[in-house]
């Protein structure tokens, strides 16, 4: 079956929901990133996706399967602007590329697609435009990142992970890595960060633009954030840990940066 073909099972709703881009570019890798983080994806939260949508894709992925033998597959051509527009795209890719990957990365991936679709979901339902969508969609766009860019030796250091969310949340804020390796202050404090926003229990400007919220500020305070324009470009390596920074806080509510963290 041809890549052409191949999205013809999967409506366009569905598509965006996996987090990928219409077209499916790189059918193949995406597959194989599925079918190692099959397990996982049916026991984080008891469940990422919903039971038809489970049923679905496993027939998707398991249609013309490819060998999952221990081989790395080349990034496909055409993927420019993946990272950021798509960034679960660019972290299947990222897996199904992978020539040999441990259950304790798959596990956590796995916790990362739960992040990154309740942060997109909160980002489709804010239709009144209020709350920080452009920091829901950077938080989002960030985990993946870091996800991509984690070492053996970084995911080492981290604790053991389990099936629920909310007890990673507990886990990273009681967790201190102590600089042992590279980039992994950064990664646990975002993985801290994403996962208290997508579990709704950081007060941020954030919290009531997710679906079930009990209520939404009338006046959100708004977030700006900034890359720094002289830094090396942090998708390529963690030179700049203070890539995105907050630069400003509008209060009008009288709500000091601080209340924002």
């Amino acid at each position: 079956m041809t890549d052409s073909n191949s999205p013809a099972l999967l409506s366009p709703g569905l598509v965006a929901e996996l987090g990928l881009r219409q077209d499916i570019i790189g059918e193949a890798l995406v597959k194989r990133a599925l079918r190692l983080l099959w397990p996982f994806l049916q026991r984080v939260n008891n469940g990422v996706y919903l039971e038809a949508t489970f049923s679905i894709v496993l027939q998707w992925i398991d249609d013309d399967a490819v060998s999952d033998s221990n081989k790395q597959i080349a990034h496909p051509a055409g993927t420019r602007g993946l990272k950021t527009e798509y960034p679960v795209h660019a972290l299947l890719l990222h897996i199904g590329a992978q020539r040999t990957l441990s259950e304790q990365y798959l596990h956590l991936c796995a916790h990362v697609v739960w992040i990154a679709q309740t942060l997109q979901e909160a980002i489709n339902s804010n239709i009144a435009g209020t709350g920080n969508t452009s920091g829901v969609a950077e938080n989002r766009r960030e985990v993946c990142r870091r996800m991509r860019k984690l070492s053996d030796k970084a995911l080492g250091f981290l604790p053991d992970i389990p099936d629920s969310s909310k007890h990673l949340h507990q886990r990273l804020k009681q967790f201190s890595p102590r600089g042992q390796v590279r980039g992994l202050n950064k990664t646990c404090e975002i993985l801290e960060r994403s996962s208290a926003y997508a579990l709704a229990l950081r007060g941020s400007p954030f919290r009531d633009s997710y679906p079930g919220a009990k209520k939404r500020h009338a006046s959100i305070p708004k977030q700006f954030w900034e890359r720094s324009v002289d830094c090396i470009d942090p998708d390529d390596q963690y030179a700049d840990e203070e890539a995105f920074t907050i630069r400003s806080e509008a209060e009008p509510d009288g709500m000091s940066p601080q209340a924002l963290i």
